[in-house]
């Protein structure tokens, strides 16, 4: 057989490839499974008894496992005996080799569990790094099936494909990676399933947010989004990004590099912010003659915005004094308190006793999730869809402004649930009305989102779906 998907989370294949000792096993144990070896299989009923069967999803299994024993990989109990409070979770890993653990995987409900229970649990204990999964291509699988119609709990890495790319970003912070193989060659397709924090937000080396008035939010916003230039034109080896993000008056900057190099990054930034408070001239920010006339441009054009809105304001010159106090504390690290509010989020006062409603309704919604997950029983489209859901809303934190809640992806897939669940004929839909008192638990997960919907301006589910 040939290797032919990679769904990669994050950049775990190019950490898997780098692996050659892995990576050649993991290619040998593939290429040695054939149709012949599949066809003189053994089963425990023997021979004679499979003659009719030449090609069978359980055939292929045993081929996979005889070929994984004859191997030096240990399976994971035995590689794992001496963690004994988590050993039943490690059985899924499948067979362990020095980092890296492999598993093949054509069960529904196993993919799910190997994601979000077995690789997350050993991962956090350290016992792996790189857990990796083998799955069937849907051509692989319909040739062992034959004219069979292959089993309502089979999957391939097409339907998890599909399934994990409507789940993302996932709100997953561990690696893993899922290889299909096929018994026809070609080229090998690679998909990185993208993530929400956790291992993305290693990436992020600085974030600052600043609330604009509204006389300087168009000078202001042409000033932050240049840096994204001078990055590049001074320091195109760091391979920075600059993402700026409106909502209204405020914006957030938020600056990812590739490898997390902060100090190049807050070096710069002090620099651009010396420039533009008129402490240092252009000339001292550039070598090149033509990147100071640039720069000078950009910040002219800032300035003349301020000019044309000095009939809003009394004094121009309070105008321009507040436009560099402004940029001051917002690109300095200022040990001093800003007259903005200048940190990684907009800050938002609240009293404690919203604060501590909000905190028990994403509890309560949580210990919820958990309830239903453990009913899902067979439905492996649902428990994989609440497994995703209940690590995003656990991300939600309770001590989070409401701006960030309002972000956040938890409280964005909480509400796209929710609506799914009230749709008719749709699979969650279908899930609620197969459970005891799913209407009431719908309702109930519905009345806690408006909740903390309310307190921090996110949109809310209509009230008479919740009453």
């Amino acid at each position: 057989m040939y290797i032919r998907n990679i769904i990669s989370f994050e950049d775990t294949w190019a950490k898997l490839d780098s692996n050659i000792d892995a990576i050649n096993d993991i290619n040998e144990f593939v290429k040695s499974i054939t149709v012949e070896s599949i066809q003189e299989t053994e089963t425990r009923f023997g021979k004679e008894r499979e003659n009719d069967e030449l090609l069978s999803p359980r055939k292929f299994h045993i081929c996979w496992e005889n070929t994984l024993k004859a191997s030096n990989w240990v399976p994971a109990r035995k590689y794992l005996s001496e963690d004994t409070d988590n050993r039943s979770y490690y059985g899924y890993l499948g067979h362990c080799s020095g980092e890296v653990s492999l598993r093949l995987i054509t069960h529904r409900d196993l993919v799910n569990r190997w994601i979000f229970s077995s690789t997350p649990i050993a991962y956090k204990n350290t016992i792996i790094n790189l857990p990796v999964a083998i799955m069937l291509t849907q051509d692989a699988e319909n040739i062992l099936w034959g004219e069979r119609k292959p089993s309502m709990m089979a999957t391939n890495i097409e339907k998890t494909l599909a399934e994990l790319t409507a789940l993302s970003p996932l709100s997953h912070s561990h690696p893993f990676i899922l290889i299909g193989i096929s018994f026809e060659d070609g080229d090998i397709d690679v998909v990185n399933i993208e993530s929400a924090q956790g291992i993305a937000e290693k990436k992020i080396v600085i974030n600052r947010a600043i609330e604009f008035p509204p006389e300087y939010h168009s000078a202001g916003l042409g000033i932050l989004s240049y840096f994204g230039t001078v990055l590049r034109e001074k320091y195109p080896e760091q391979e920075a990004k600059v993402k700026i993000e409106q909502d209204e008056f405020n914006v957030r900057m938020i600056i990812e590099t590739k490898d997390g190099a902060r100090e190049v990054i807050e070096k710069a930034l002090q620099e651009y912010e010396l420039v533009i408070t008129g402490e240092n001239p252009p000339e001292s920010f550039y070598d090149d003659a033509l990147k100071v006339i640039e720069l000078k441009t950009e910040l002219r054009v800032a300035y003349t915005k301020i000019e044309g809105q000095r009939d809003l304001l009394a004094h121009k010159g309070e105008e321009l004094s507040n436009l560099k106090s402004l940029f001051e504390n917002t690109l300095r690290n200022n040990p001093q308190p800003p007259a903005l509010t200048v940190s990684p989020v907009i800050n938002v006062t609240t009293n404690q006793t919203n604060n501590t409603v909000i905190n028990n309704d994403i509890l309560d919604i949580s210990d919820e999730i958990k309830s239903l997950i453990s009913k899902s029983g067979s439905d492996a489209g649902t428990e994989l869809r609440l497994l995703d859901l209940n690590e995003s809303v656990d991300h939600i934190s309770s001590t989070a402004s409401p701006d960030e809640v309002k972000s956040s992806i938890g409280l964005t897939k909480l509400k796209r649930f929710i609506e799914d669940a009230r749709t008719i004929g749709s699979d969650t839909n279908s899930f609620f009305e197969n459970i005891s008192c799913g209407a009431d638990k719908l309702k109930s997960l519905a009345c806690k989102y408006n909740s903390i919907a309310e307190w921090c301006g996110a949109p809310q589910i209509p009230r008479v779906f919740v009453e």
